[in-house]
C-alpha cells in the first residue's frame, strides 16, 4: 500500500515535475500514464481526469476567494487547522468530480481523510490503506471494466495516492508556504502572498535585538572564510516566526572539508571532557551514574529539586565572550606552534574512532601514517564557524552577531563550552556535600537537602545572568509544586526518590516519528525487529535499590504497552491489518523475552515479567476486532502463567488496575493524581 510523509513531499521534491503547470487537457494521456505506471490505463478514467482538469481551471480562483474571507490580520500568523481543513474541503467540493470516488459515501470518506492532512507531523507516515478499507469499490463506475477485486483495489490505490500526494499537496505548496516548527515535528502554513512581509518583519526584529547585523557589499566575506549559510524560519509554540541560520551542506560552497570539521568536533569533545572532569558538577558521567552515587546518601531525607532550562540556548551565545573562552582553553591544554596528531581507526562494523595526541614539530617527522594539523588551524575553524556566518536576504547581506548557527556540527560543543564557563563563574557556590548540580546541554537540575539553597538557586537563575546573556524559561519545576520531576527522559518522585521512565511523550501517538515505515521492504521482519530492539527499559528502573516491586511492575507494564502500541501502529500502516496467523503472538513473545531478561534479577520468579508483558499486549489490542484470535491465545497463556505466579498475581492486578484508572485508560500518560 502507498505510504508517504509530508516531509518527503514538501521538502524533498528536487528534480520532480511541477504537475500543476502541465495540468491541461492536452496532457491528459501523459498524466494518466504516469499515474498508472506499468498498469494499462483504464479507459473510463480519461473522462474523470478531463472533468477534474476542467473544474480545476474553472474554479481555481473561486476556492481561493472563499478562503480569503478569513480576516486579514490572521494572514500574518500561521493558519489554524480549522482554516486549512475548510480550504481543503473547498477544493474537494469545487474541483473533484463525483465519478472519481463513485458515491457520496466514498466521497465523504476521502474528504475526511483530506481534513486530517494539516494535523499530520512532517515525519508521520500517511497510509492510503486506511481509506481503501472504508471505500466501496463496487460503486466506482469508471472501474466497471475490471473484474478482479484485487486489481480494482490496486488501481484505486494508485489513483488516490496520486490525487493526495501530487495534486492536493501540490496545491498546498503553490498557495501556502509550509514551515517546520520548533516543537513536536509539526508543520504550519502561511499565505504565500504575505510570506515575504512576515519574514522581513522577523528579520527587522532580530536586527533590533542585535541577533543579526547588516553588512555592506564591500565588507561581506561570505565566499572567503565562513562558507554560505541559509536562512530558515521556524514557528514557535506561540506562532511567532523565528529566523534561524543553517549551514549549507553544498560541497562547492563549503570551504572547510567535512573530514576536517569532524576532526575538530572530536577534538572539542575531548577537550571538553578534560575541562568538565576538573569541575565538581559538570563531569562527563551521565545522569544515571550520578544518581546511583547520590542515592545512598539522601535516602530517607527530605530532598529538594529545582529543574529549569535556558531560553534559546543557541541563540543567546555572545561571540566575543565565546571566542575568549575557547582561546583560554586552547592555550591551557595546547601550546602555540604545536601540532595535533590525528589517527583514524576503522572497525569491522564500519565504525570509526579518532585518536588525538599533541606533539612538537621535531617529533612529528618520524610518524608518516599519522596526519598532523597546526593548533592555529583548528582554532581558526572553530572561530569562523560562528563569527563568519553570513546570509543574503533581498539583495542585502547580514551577519550572525549573536548566537550559533543551526545544523553546524560544532554548535553543540561550543554551546557546552559557553555554559560551562558560566557554571564555573556563577554556580560553583551551589555545589557542596549536601547538594548536586547537573547540566545536560541547556537543562539544569539542582538537588539539595537544604531548602534555603534551593530557594536561593531558584531566584538567582530566574533573574538571569546578563554577562552571558542567559535567561531561564518560565516553565520551571520544583519539588514544592510538583510531586514528580521530569528530567531528560526520566521521572523522579520527589518524596521517595523513586525513578521511572517518561512515557508521556509517546501518549499522543502510537508510533514514534523516526520510524521510516515507507522505506521498509520486508515488513513483517521489520516489525519483529522493532518490537525486540526498541524496548525502553534501563537497568536502573528494575533495580531493587531504587524502586519498590510495585513501581517496577508499573514500569514493565508501561514499557510493554508502548511496544504493543508500536507494533499495532506498524501493523496498521504497513500491513493494513492483514497479517499471518501467529505473527502478533510471536512479537509478544519476543518482547516478553527481552523484558524477562532485563527484570530477572528483580523478581524471584522470572515469569512475573512475562505475565505483565502479555497482560499489557492484551490490554492494548483488546479494542480492535482484527486481533480476536490472537487475544484468545494470549488469554490462554495468561491463565497458564497465573498458576505459576499465584503468590503475586493479586498484587500485579491491583497495580495494573490502579495505573489504568489514574491515567484514564492510557498508561503512557502521566498520572492524573
Amino acid at each position: 500500500m502507498a505510504c508517504f510523509n509530508l516531509d518527503s513531499v514538501f521538502f524533498r521534491k528536487r528534480g520532480k515535475t511541477d504537475w500543476l503547470k502541465m495540468f491541461d487537457t492536452s496532457n491528459a494521456v501523459c498524466i494518466a500514464k504516469c499515474i498508472f505506471g506499468k498498469e494499462d490505463v483504464v479507459p473510463g478514467f480519461f473522462d474523470v481526469l478531463a472533468e477534474l482538469i476542467k473544474n480545476h481551471k474553472k474554479n481555481y480562483v473561486k476556492y481561493l476567494v472563499s478562503a480569503r474571507k478569513w480576516p486579514r490580520a490572521r494572514h500574518e500568523k500561521p493558519l489554524s487547522h480549522k482554516s486549512m481543513r475548510s480550504f481543503l474541503f473547498a477544493i474537494f467540493n469545487f474541483v473533484v468530480p463525483i465519478q472519481l470516488c463513485g458515491s457520496f459515501k466514498n466521497r465523504r470518506v476521502v474528504m475526511l481523510f483530506l481534513g486530517k492532512l494539516p494535523t499530520k507531523g512532517r515525519n508521520e507516515t500517511i497510509c492510503i490503506g486506511h481509506v481503501l478499507e472504508k471505500v466501496d469499490l463496487l460503486s466506482v463506475e469508471w472501474m466497471y471494466s475490471i473484474v478482479e477485486p484485487e486489481k480494482k483495489r490496486r488501481i484505486f490505490n494508485m489513483v488516490l495516492n496520486w490525487f493526495v500526494q501530487v495534486y492536493i499537496c501540490g496545491l498546498l505548496e503553490n498557495v501556502f508556504f509550509v514551515v517546520k516548527t520548533t516543537h513536536n515535528y509539526k508543520l504550519e502554513y502561511y499565505w504565500k502572498s504575505t510570506w515575504k512581509e512576515v519574514c522581513q518583519k522577523a528579520i527587522v526584529e532580530s536586527v533590533k535585538k542585535d541577533k543579526f547585523a547588516y553588512v555592506s557589499d564591500e565588507d561581506h566575506s561570505m565566499w572567503e572564510v565562513g562558507g554560505r549559510a541559509t536562512l530558515h524560519f521556524r514557528s514557535t509554540k506561540h506562532g511567532v516566526l523565528r529566523p534561524l541560520l543553517i549551514k549549507s551542506c553544498n560541497a562547492q560552497q563549503k570551504i572547510v572539508p567535512d573530514s576536517l570539521t569532524r576532526i575538530v568536533q572530536h577534538f572539542l569533545n575531548i577537550l571538553y571532557c578534560k575541562i568538565a572532569s576538573e569541575t565538581p558538577f559538570n563531569n562527563s558521567k551521565n545522569f544515571l551514574q550520578k544518581w546511583c552515587e547520590i542515592y545512598p546518601q539522601w535516602k530517607g531525607k527530605k530532598v529538594h529539586f529545582v529543574k529549569m532550562d535556558v531560553k534559546d540556548a543557541f541563540g543567546s551565545v555572545n561571540h566575543t565572550l565565546l571566542r575568549c573562552i575557547i582561546k583560554v582553553h586552547f592555550r591551557r591544554y595546547v601550546n602555540s606552534g604545536q601540532l595535533i596528531a590525528v589517527k583514524t581507526v576503522k572497525f569491522s562494523s564500519n565504525k570509526t574512532r579518532i585518536l588525538f595526541d599533541v606533539f612538537d614539530e621535531d617529533f612529528c617527522s618520524y610518524h608518516h601514517p599519522v596526519q598532523y594539523y597546526p593548533i592555529e588551524l583548528l582554532f581558526g575553524i572553530v572561530v569562523k564557524s560562528f563569527e563568519c556566518c553570513e546570509f543574503q536576504w533581498r539583495r542585502k547581506f547580514y551577519r550572525l552577531k549573536c548566537g550559533l548557527p543551526q545544523g553546524n556540527e560544532l554548535s553543540a560543543s561550543l554551546c557546552n563550552f559557553y555554559l560551562n564557563a558560566m557554571d564555573q563563574k556563577y554556580l560553583r557556590e551551589f555545589v557542596s556535600e549536601s547538594s548536586l548540580l547537573i547540566r545536560e546541554m541547556d537543562d539544569y537540575l539542582f538537588i539539595t537537602t537544604s531548602h534555603e539553597q534551593a530557594v536561593k538557586f531558584y531566584y538567582f537563575m530566574q533573574k538571569g545572568i546578563s554577562e552571558f546573556n542567559v535567561q531561564i524559561n518560565a516553565k520551571t519545576e520544583t519539588s514544592d509544586t510538583h510531586h514528580e520531576i521530569s528530567y531528560l527522559k526520566y521521572i523522579i518522585n520527589t518524596e521517595d526518590l523513586e525513578i521511572g521512565y517518561d512515557y508521556s511523550k509517546y501518549a499522543s501517538s502510537d508510533i514514534a516519528h523516526w520510524l521510516s515505515l515507507n522505506r521498509t521492504v520486508k515488513q513483517e521482519r521489520f516489525i519483529k525487529d522493532s518490537t525486540r530492539t526498541t524496548c525502553v527499559l534501563s537497568d536502573i528502573l528494575v533495580n531493587a535499590m531504587f524502586n519498590r516491586p510495585q513501581t517496577v511492575m508499573k514500569i514493565i507494564f508501561q514499557c510493554a504497552y508502548l511496544q504493543a502500541s508500536r507494533m499495532h501502529a506498524m501493523v496498521d500502516r504497513l500491513l493494513c491489518g492483514c497479517f499471518r496467523e501467529g505473527f502478533v503472538v510471536k512479537c509478544c513473545k519476543m518482547c516478553a523475552k527481552v523484558i524477562r531478561r532485563k527484570s530477572v534479577k528483580r523478581f524471584q520468579n522470572p515469569d512475573v515479567g512475562t505475565y505483565i508483558t502479555i497482560r499489557a499486549f492484551y490490554e492494548r489490542l483488546l479494542p480492535f476486532g482484527r486481533y480476536r484470535e490472537e487475544l484468545r491465545q494470549l488469554s490462554l497463556r495468561m491463565k497458564t502463567l497465573q498458576c505459576v505466579i499465584s503468590d503475586v498475581i493479586l498484587e500485579i492486578e491491583y497495580v495494573i488496575q490502579d495505573l489504568m484508572s489514574r491515567t484514564s485508560g492510557n498508561p503512557l500518560k502521566r498520572s492524573d493524581f
